[in-house]
Formats: C-alpha cells, sequence, structure tokens
C-alpha cells in the first residue's frame, strides 16, 4: 500500500509545464545540464543566505555542494535516458541546455525543480515541466540532498525517455 502511495504522488509531482509532443529532439544529441539556486529557498532560507551560513563553519561547502549535486543529478539522470541522449557538465558540441531551476529545498532533503530545457545560447523554453521528490528523516542536510537529487535525476530521466517515440 505505501509504494502504490509513493508511485501516485512520484507521478503526480511531475507536472508538465510546457506540453510538446514529444522529446525526439533530444535523440543522440548532447545536453549541458546546470543547477539555478537564484530563487531556491533551502530549509526556509533564501539559497545565498543558506550558503553563506554554511560557508561560515565549511568556506567549500557551497562549492563542494553544488558540484556534488550536479554529479549526482547527470549521473543518474543519464541512467534512465539511455542511449537516447546524454547529460554533461560541459561539452562543446552540446546543443541543447538542461537547467534544473531548484524551487525549494527542505530540511528533510526534499526538492522540488522546474526543468527547463532550451538551445543553447538561446532564451526560446522547448520544454518545461516540474519534478519534485519526498523527503527523509534521518541524515545529515547533506547526505539527504544527495539522496533526494538521485531521485530528482532518476524522474527526469524517466520522464525524458517515456516521450522519446521511436
Amino acid at each position: 500500500m505505501k509504494r502504490l502511495l509513493f508511485v501516485l504522488l512520484s507521478v503526480l509531482f511531475i507536472t508538465n509545464l510546457n506540453a510538446q509532443e514529444n522529446f525526439d529532439f533530444l535523440i543522440g544529441k548532447s545536453v549541458i545540464a546546470e543547477f539555478d539556486y537564484s530563487s531556491a529557498k533551502i530549509d526556509k532560507l533564501d539559497a545565498e543566505d543558506f550558503f553563506l551560513e554554511e560557508n561560515r563553519s565549511n568556506p567549500n561547502f557551497e562549492y563542494l555542494y553544488k558540484k556534488r549535486m550536479l554529479d549526482i543529478f547527470i549521473e543518474n539522470c543519464n541512467n534512465k535516458v539511455d542511449k537516447w541522449c546524454m547529460l554533461y557538465k560541459e561539452n562543446e558540441n552540446a546543443e541543447y541546455k538542461m537547467i534544473v531551476k531548484i524551487l525549494r529545498i527542505d530540511d528533510d532533503g526534499a526538492h522540488h525543480a522546474d526543468i527547463i530545457i532550451t538551445k543553447i545560447n538561446s532564451n526560446e523554453i522547448l520544454e518545461k515541466f516540474h519534478v519534485g521528490t519526498n523527503g527523509g528523516k534521518w541524515n545529515t542536510f547533506f547526505n539527504l540532498s544527495a539522496e533526494y537529487v538521485e531521485k530528482l535525476g532518476d524522474k527526469t530521466g524517466i520522464y525524458i525517455k517515456r516521450r522519446i517515440t521511436q
């Protein structure tokens, strides 16, 4: 019963905000992935304030956190999209960009983000959808975030793969 509820809630957390017929335009393409924390609330603080506070006790926290979360997201999303397209941090041949606009990270690690796909060097939004994860209970904020960024990557990759028609 809990598993069924989790699956139903997971489906509800992915909402397409700019529906195209499919994601076939991504087939065989390289996609640059980046996280955008500019509008994020982290544990009820603006992201900038949160990172300033964390950097006081660990001067490298923000850098390490952002780097690790992007690495985890890319790895998990790539595992789900399979051969259809590949996400990278950097790739000079990439035609598309995926912006993971973090909206909220709760103190239990739950993440809520808008996924925005554009052409490189363009502001035209080709796709935009929302992905969210449920949080956990017992661990450090860093480890809870890592766990739920894995799920964010998984859900994003599954959503893209399902929208490829070939």
